[in-house]
Order: structure tokens, then C-alpha cells, then sequence
């Protein structure tokens, strides 16, 4: 699994202002999962994969946070190693201490 400092966080989402910034943290990681999915990151094609209409993505994006049922659903489509719950909700899910 990829450490939790070394997920993907771009220097723009960095500097997003802090009110922006779940929205644009969601927006990133759900078009990374996008295109890990296929086909060039198409949101609709994800939410097929996921079995939710695309609105459902578009409504986390807008909220800033996906629900922890999506968080475990993209974990298992996309594999724990890139995409793990924790990433999707550290709020709720958290990474097991490293020995």
C-alpha cells in the first residue's frame, strides 16, 4: 500500500484555500480513480463501475466527500495498494500503524 504521505496531492490542490479545499481534494482523487479506471477519466464510466449514477459522484465532489460505502466500493475496484478507503475518508477509516 502506498504510505499515506506519499499519496498524489498536486502543488495546486496545496495551495487551494482551506474552504475549497475538500471540494478540490474530492475532485482530484475521484478523477485520478476515474482515469485508473479507464478510459481517460470519464466520471460516467466510473459510476457505471461503481453501480451509482454519475450524479452521485458529481454530489460527493460538490460535498467534498464521498460516503464511506463509496470510500469501501473504489477500494475494491481499484485495488487497496493505490486507492484505499483511508484516502477517500480519513475521517473515518484510518491506516494501520506501520511497524
Amino acid at each position: 500500500m502506498i504510505p499515506k504521505n506519499q499519496w498524489p496531492v498536486p502543488k495546486w490542490l496545496s495551495d487551494t484555500p482551506d474552504v475549497d479545499k475538500p471540494a478540490a481534494k474530492t475532485r482530484f482523487y475521484l478523477n485520478l480513480a476515474a482515469t485508473y479506471c479507464g478510459d481517460r477519466g470519464n466520471i460516467t464510466k466510473l459510476a457505471r463501475a461503481l453501480d451509482v449514477e454519475a450524479k452521485t459522484i458529481h454530489s460527493a465532489i460538490d460535498r467534498g466527500q464521498v460516503s464511506p460505502e463509496m470510500a469501501v466500493a473504489l477500494e475494491n475496484l481499484l485495488g487497496r495498494a493505490q486507492f484505499p478507503r483511508e484516502l477517500f475518508r480519513p475521517d473515518i477509516f484510518t491506516l494501520p500503524v506501520e511497524a
